[in-house]
């Protein structure tokens, strides 16, 4: 009977690795051994952007199709060589994830090709985004570069990703898991969804669900069911191999899906080309730099200081629940773009809130209350009655109502002692790259490179996250501006207006929208040449920043 190292050296020769983003592997089976098949060219994905907050992992009609289409392969073969019909490949490393190559892992090699194609190819996307940080926590772990691929399979990648049983962020840990691995989860923070903190806790749970099991099939299985159930499962059937156990009632197919699909994903990562995914997009790591900010301090008018949007500060400060640094004594340390740090320090000082009222209009509609109005603009019957000179509640179909808003608005002061600051205390600047160097594996080779932000596109032979050391950014200061309370800028912020499309959701009106993005309903009348104040759900807004 040929050992396992025979086979490797008949079929696989070693190979040197390619760049620090590749794993630790062997040059690839020849198709024929694979049965890998090329995706339809007819297939045609939408183009690729960062996650967002309503993006779900999967639906419940997409998940049961996929687990009968898995639960019609039958018995599940332990993955040794048999008949040549399979074949084993032995990983380099002493503790690395084995491969294999059985009827469960090429049905999910062919899944991520087919159905699957738009959502494997946007969760290859934003691989690129996390790896670095994935692969430095696991590398101080001793864990293998390659499990990163875990993360695809958790979230796609996603540090907003949602399930039904309320796992959340990047590593999908649950609110106890996430509490005990070190991570802050209360009304204003979830580091759950910190890609960062979120990989460290994932390693040390990773580390021990290992040191117990001792192979990484039964420690990824645990991840995913509990390490209770890997116990019984154990215990129940006096083996711990993980095929001998998926081949069994007890696991959950839920579970048992999750090995095979953490390998063809490795497979398919380490090259994306051979499997229909060479002309993938993908997104980098963009600069970033921190600043220590006291507690309460809104995003709006961290933004206004540092001369970019609150939607960018809360992107890369996902973490955050509130449209604020978490209240208290304690300081917070909240992420910026690169080249800002030092504005918002300058300018958070002298930034000064003021309240205006403004008035929006409505048209009472037929069988319209007064409740119901109050209620879609949230302000008090008494407010609404007094703002239009009202005696009673009495309404009629087509009566112009004035709708008071109060509208929070930030100033530049001549100095940071004039009046009430936004900020208790100064914010103090500390600038280093979000993304440090370590270990990438999994890294597509000739990919289509795109930048973020204000990065510049890497050259195709270059890394996408060189291997390096941590580095401080510099901002490059100008003199400011002589006119009165002007904000302190620098080159690198220095941006002309931007304008988005916001699409309106269910219950917003033109005030709500206009509070959002910190501008005046009457901006936003003007910009969309609005006739009035009525607003349907799915209908596009023009926005220009503040």
């Amino acid at each position: 009977m040929q050992t396992s190292k025979s086979l490797l050296i008949r079929y696989l020769p070693l190979c040197t690795l390619l760049l620090p983003l590749f794993i630790n592997a062997c040059a690839p089976l020849e198709q024929a051994e694979l049965r890998a098949v090329a995706p339809s060219t007819a297939t045609i994905c939408p183009p690729q952007g960062p996650a967002d907050d309503t993006e779900l992992i999967a639906t419940p009609e997409e998940i049961n199709e996929e687990l009968a289409g898995l639960k019609g392969l039958g018995s599940w073969k332990s993955g040794k060589p048999k008949d040549g019909d399979i074949f084993f490949l032995d990983a380099a490393g002493p503790n690395s994830v084995p491969l294999v190559m059985n009827p469960q892992v090429e049905y999910y090699i062919g899944f991520f090709q087919g159905r699957y194609r738009c959502h494997f190819t946007k969760w290859l996307s934003r691989s690129t985004l996390y790896l670095p940080t994935i692969q430095q926590h696991f590398a101080q772990k001793g864990l293998p570069p390659e499990l990163a691929a875990l993360a695809m399979i958790e979230s796609g990648f996603s540090p907003v990703a949602l399930s039904s049983a309320k796992a959340n962020g990047l590593w999908q840990f649950i609110e106890e898991t996430g509490r005990r691995y070190g991570l802050r989860v209360d009304p204003y923070v979830d580091e759950r969804r910190n890609a960062d903190k979120a990989s460290a806790a994932a390693a040390a749970y990773l580390k021990k669900l290992y040191e117990e099991f001792g192979h990484w099939y039964l420690a990824v299985a645990a991840y995913n069911a509990g390490e209770g159930k890997i116990r019984k499962a154990i215990e129940r059937y006096g083996t711990r191999d993980f095929w001998e156990l998926a081949d069994q009632p007890y696991l959950a197919l839920e579970t048992k899906r999750y090995v095979p699909q953490l390998i063809a994903a490795i497979i398919i990562m380490n090259d994306p080309a051979r499997y229909g995914f060479g002309d993938n997009e993908y997104q980098f790591p963009e600069p970033l730099e921190y600043v220590e900010l006291p507690g309460g301090v809104p995003l709006t008018a961290v933004a206004m200081s540092a001369n970019c949007s609150a939607d960018e500060l809360q992107r890369i400060n996902r973490e955050l629940k509130k449209n604020h640094t978490p209240p208290g004594k304690q300081s917070y340390t909240l992420r910026v773009p690169q080249g800002t740090a030092s504005l918002v320090a300058q300018n958070l000082p002298r930034l000064q809130r003021r309240m205006e009222t403004e008035y929006a209009t409505h048209t009472v509609q037929s069988g319209q209350k007064i409740a119901e109005i109050c209620k879609q603009y949230d302000i008090s019957t008494t407010t609404l009655l007094k703002a239009n000179n009202l005696r009673n509640a009495s309404l009629k179909p087509g009566q112009r109502l004035r709708i008071p808003q109060t509208i929070e608005r930030y100033v530049f002061a001549d100095s940071p002692r004039t009046g009430k600051s936004v900020a208790g205390q100064n914010a103090e600047p500390r600038s280093q790259g979000e993304h440090t160097a370590g270990q990438v594996a999994l890294r597509p080779e000739g990919r289509k490179a795109k930048a973020t932000a204000a990065e510049p596109a890497p050259q195709p032979a270059k890394p996408a996250v060189a291997a390096g050391t941590k580095e401080s950014s510099k901002t490059a200061q100008v003199e400011p501006r002589k006119t009165k309370a002007a904000p302190a800028t620098n080159a690198a912020a220095a941006k002309p207006a931007k304008e988005q499309l916001y699409v309106v959701q269910r219950g917003d009106n033109l005030w709500k929208i206009a509070k959002k993005f910190q501008v005046s309903a009457d901006d936003i009348r003007r910009w969309n040449k609005l006739g009035s104040n009525e607003l349907k759900p799915g209908e596009r807004l023009r926005i220009r920043e503040a």
